[in-house]
């Protein structure tokens, strides 16, 4: 249909425009650094950025208010002329500076221009809100001043869990405070100085007026349902955080100086080497072509996929030493503590979590991360095994023996009412097992068992219990997992390497070799220009970038991912074995380093995508989340299947230190709405899982009914 061509003429047409756009570097900008001086070349290169991020901002105003004009509440057909329009704003929007979600510890000054840039494109959000999320349906959305809304969960006014594109208002009010990964369901709102507790839910038609948790939320801790009037920020307080947010956003082009800093030192480097290199006097004459480059740099050009591998891995290496620095030479945390967000203090403890989770974003899987947090001040026992995490190292300490997965909440450092608040010391005692997406803000007791999207306010008593789902179902735990050691000294050798030095270093430099080798190709085939044949040389610049770009991800991607992992992997192997660096190197490779250049989410063209990886999908597939299918190869989808954003299948865990795996089949005509997890379990057909709910592991979804809850439970028979 028309919706399909024109998403897939898009899709195809944004490799084409990375191409451009590098070809433009090398042709243009690249040239022009060799021709001024270096001091120059540096004001050029930052204010390329700075126009960039301008005009990229400049071009989403235009389109949203074109396309769209003002979003009302409606219901339109997935796939209508209307969701075509929504997805174009919304892929533009993807390259702005509204269009991720925002990592813990990110500046005032970050902030308050994303919140110029949400009411330019006609959000209701107060300019002193905190919002650390990316805002769906711009009209739609209300935050009042100094409210606080934590990721990494989209705060969307769209929904397609009712199997159409369902529009209805959210509000935030003054001073209220939405917890991390809670979702808010379109059609809700939170009262001014309410609380909505991490990971819970917040259904259509809810008004939230005091201190909520759970999926979906209810009341706890509050005297008459309402929330304390005297918790509402003064208008004194808003106007003074106003006044310092616009101080300290008019500084916001220093920001750009770092990415502005990497390809400066880039040129440098080329400009020493080439000074080293002897070529004849006569090759220092005028270059003759505006995208000529000097000689010695083209007789260069053969070591240049070397020097670049070596040089993103040793940028890689001060990131992650420049991180230690910052944690260990800014003052320690010590809770509890309360900080103005906007006072040096308050800017120097975000500065140091900004950088820290910045720092395990980058290692993810990485043995090596104990080691790391302990340098940046955590404490950390012997035989621990931790992913990347949100973290503030001074409060985090983890005793022996404990398995930390990905993405969860090890720490009790919130943004609330203008003020970085740091409550409490995150303590995991020794032999916890920690799965992914939990919250745990003061920890857990020895032995304890914490499954998936729980969260846990307070640290329990208890030790050697399990817990799971939000708020926490409480059980014993069957077993306690200590450390194991790695079978024999090769396999124990080999996965260090693997994890920390292949996965991190190598790979990364090996992207790097890539494109640098791009450059190479470009520069040998068409040393320059010539009078008639500009545009051509300009155009067959561009393909050999598209070429590599697509054929890298192929290669590296595709079809060496697929090699590593697919569905003839073994359903249970020990943690140390090569099975399970295997899948770790291949979740590097096929979702943050060579990544796919078609960016298929949100059009009929997305279930392509999810096959080369393995899965088995059918007709008339929509998904809104571009890594919803965590363990492609082991899942089956049916047809007219629906997954709403931040919603994800998952056929893995690790149990006693094994990782394990179980397929999955979603029955035709299911639903998995916003932020709701299917963890190893069946889903019948026409079967709905509501937003935030988890599926506990072997608790299949019956046919045409509905679950909601974590851990999710019937809720009603299916009504179309």
């Amino acid at each position: 249909n028309f919706c399909a061509w024109v998403q897939g003429s898009i899709i195809l047409l944004e490799p084409v425009l990375m191409a451009t756009r590098m070809m433009l570097a090398e042709r243009v900008l690249l040239p022009l650094t060799f021709a001024i001086p270096l001091w120059q070349t540096f004001l050029l290169l930052w204010a390329v950025i700075i126009c960039e991020k301008i005009l990229r901002v400049i071009l989403l105003l235009a389109a949203k208010w074109v396309l769209i004009g003002r979003y009302k509440e409606a219901k339109h057909d997935i796939y209508s002329l209307f969701y075509l329009r929504h997805w174009l704003v919304e892929r533009i929007a993807e390259g702005t500076i509204i269009g991720t979600a925002t990592p813990p510890g990110t500046s005032v000054a970050h902030h308050f221009l994303r919140n110029l840039v949400l009411r330019a494109l006609g959000a209701d959000v107060a300019l002193t809100s905190m919002i650390f999320t990316r805002v769906v349906a711009f009209d739609l959305v209300s935050v009042g001043h100094l409210a606080t809304v934590n990721g990494l969960k989209h705060l969307t006014a769209v929904n397609y869990g009712e199997g159409k594109m369902v529009l209805k208002s959210i509000s935030v009010g003054q001073g209220a405070f939405v917890g991390a990964n809670a979702v808010l369901e379109p059609g809700c709102s939170v009262a001014a100085a309410a609380h909505v507790e991490a990971l819970s839910m917040v259904p259509a038609g809810s008004k939230v007026s005091s201190r909520v948790s759970g999926v979906p939320a209810q009341v706890v801790n509050c005297d008459a349902g309402v929330a304390n009037p005297r918790s509402i920020p003064l208008d004194a307080d808003v106007r003074q955080f106003c006044r310092n947010a616009a101080l300290m956003a008019s500084t916001y082009w220093l920001m750009v100086v770092p990415q502005a800093l990497m390809p400066f030192i880039i040129i440098i480097m080329i400009f020493q080497l080439e000074a080293k290199l002897e070529y004849p006097e006569d090759s220092e004459k005028e270059l003759e072509r505006f995208d000529s480059l000097p000689e010695g740099v083209l007789r260069f050009l053969p070591q240049l996929p070397l020097w670049s591998f070596a040089f993103t891995v040793l940028i890689l290496a001060l990131q992650l030493l420049l991180t230690v620095l910052i944690c260990r030479l800014l003052p320690r945390v010590k809770p509890p503590c309360s900080y103005l967000l906007t006072s040096i203090r308050g800017q120097m403890v975000s500065l140091k979590m900004r950088w820290a989770n910045q720092a395990s974003n980058l290692l993810r899987d990485a043995s090596i991360v104990p080691v790391f947090m302990r340098m940046c001040g955590a404490r950390f026992g012997r035989g621990v095994a931790i992913a990347e995490e949100v973290v503030l190292p001074d409060t985090l300490v983890v005793g022996n023996g404990c398995f930390i997965a990905s993405r969860n909440i090890l720490t009790s450092a919130t943004v609330d009412q203008g003020h970085f608040r740091v409550p409490c010391v995150t303590n995991l005692g020794d032999h916890s097992f920690v799965g992914n997406d939990n919250c745990l803000p003061a920890g857990l007791p020895e032995g304890s068992f914490c499954g998936l999207n729980t969260s846990l306010p307070k640290r329990p008593q208890q030790t050697n219990l399990g817990y799971f789902g939000t708020p926490a179902m409480i059980f014993k735990r069957p077993s306690k997992d200590g450390p194991q050691e790695a079978t024999s000294l090769p396999a124990f050798c080999w996965f260090h390497f693997s994890t920390s030095v292949i996965d991190i270093f190598i790979l990364r430099g090996l992207k790097g070799m890539v494109l640098s080798a791009s450059f190479v190709m470009s520069r040998y085939s068409f040393p320059a220009t010539t009078n008639t044949s500009v545009l051509g040389v300009l155009f067959m610049v561009m393909l050999i970038y598209l070429i590599m770009n697509v054929t890298s991800w192929l290669v590296f991607s595709v079809i060496f991912g697929r090699l590593l992992y697919n569905e003839t992997t073994p359903t249970s192997s020990a943690y140390h074995s090569t099975t399970v660096t295997r899948w770790f190197t291949s979740i590097m490779l096929q979702k943050h380093i060579f990544t796919s250049p078609f960016r298929t989410v949100g059009s009929c063209w997305h279930a392509n995508h999810f096959r080369l990886r393995g899965a088995r999908i059918g007709k008339r597939f929509f998904c809104v989340h571009d890594i919803a299918l965590i363990d492609a190869p082991f899942i089956s989808i049916g047809d007219d299947v629906i997954v709403d954003y931040d919603a994800d299948i998952r056929c893995h865990s690790f149990e006693d230190r094994q990782l394990k795996f179980s397929p999955v089949k979603i029955g035709n005509g299911a639903r998995i709405m916003a932020a709701a997890k299917v963890a190893r379990s069946d889903v019948g057909e026409g079967a709905v899982l509501r937003p935030s709910s988890v599926t506990w592991k072997g608790s299949n979804l019956e046919a045409n009914r509905v679950y909601q809850g974590a851990p999710a439970g019937e809720a009603c028979a299916f009504k179309p």
